[in-house]
């Protein structure tokens, strides 16, 4: 499938600027691949509650030239669909004990693939952009989802001192660290099943206060993604009981290295400044350049 092509992508990449006509369209697609593929306009938007004009529009919005080819394009989704349940091992994670190691890494691989194709480089680029333009960064990712946000502020320490770090789920201490931000500001919120409330009332704050919201989640239908005007959706299927963090971290590293090419200025800076400090006060260097907290 090519990725100009990607269904997933395109409704990523615009769904902050979506109606709600275009969100109901958006859910019902994301969920239900395989019958809308075979669906004419007329019947999906008697199924969503929306006009057969909406949904035509629908698919003008997203860049296809006429129905059809939207139809093509839902077509190609469930083809992958179809081509990756003849993968049992990656789909059903039901290996022997000796296959346990290159069955987790196939998986991974898929995720690493799927991840590629529903976030596209439109998408991508986009909340580089929202990011640098910000003049600062607030971070946020509780239970589980604190391990990748700790790790993406660590990475944005090396370029900026204008990051925080939200990753204690006690309300006075999120809204304290939350209490000046406004429209220059933006928070990248790593939020991945289960999704925890307090991650979405702080994004409902911040959004209150024009902030941008940038999601790193694992679908279009998070609920981070009322908020968010960008989403960056991760494949993170791994088991029944643990989710894989692969794509995030990988996405992460690559949303850090984007931000540094374009902020490589201030990062010399910030790293000449730190081995002049380790220098002047005769401190031994380990071998790695951070401002981790």
């Amino acid at each position: 499938m090519a990725e100009t092509n990607n269904l997933s992508a395109r409704m990523n990449a615009k769904y902050s600027k979506m109606s709600k006509g275009q969100k109901k369209l958006t859910a019902y697609i994301s969920e239900n691949y395989d019958e809308a593929a075979f669906l004419t306009a007329s019947r999906m938007g008697e199924i969503v509650g929306v006009s057969e004009s909406t949904v035509v529009r629908f698919a003008s919005f997203l860049g296809y030239k006429g129905y059809p080819q939207f139809m093509e394009a839902m077509g190609d989704i469930v083809k992958g669909r179809l081509a990756q349940s003849e993968k049992p091992e990656t789909i059903t994670r039901r290996a022997s004990d000796d296959k346990l190691f290159s069955t987790f890494f196939k998986n991974d691989i898929e995720n690493l693939k799927e991840t590629m194709r529903n976030i596209g480089d439109e998408n991508f680029n986009n909340a580089v952009d929202v990011i640098c333009r910000s003049s600062r960064v607030y971070v946020i990712g509780l239970g589980d989802n604190s391990l990748l946000a700790e790790y993406f502020n660590n990475l944005m320490l090396r370029i900026t001192s204008d990051v925080k770090l939200i990753k204690h789920s006690d309300i006075s201490g999120l809204f304290g660290r939350l209490i000046d931000i406004n429209e220059n500001d933006v928070v990248v919120a790593v939020s991945m099943k289960p999704y925890s409330l307090k991650t979405l009332k702080a994004l409902e704050y911040a959004n209150d206060r024009n902030a941008k919201i940038v999601s790193i989640t694992d679908t279009l239908l998070s609920p981070v993604n009322m908020y968010s005007s960008c989403n960056l959706a991760v494949s993170s299927d791994m088991s029944d009981i643990m989710g894989s963090f692969t794509s995030g971290c990988a996405l992460i590293q690559a949303l850090f290295l984007s931000i540094l090419r374009k902020n490589n200025a201030r990062f010399n800076r910030r790293t000449e400044a730190l081995e002049g400090v380790l220098e002047e006060y005769q401190l031994v260097d380990d071998g790695t350049i951070g401002f981790a907290e």
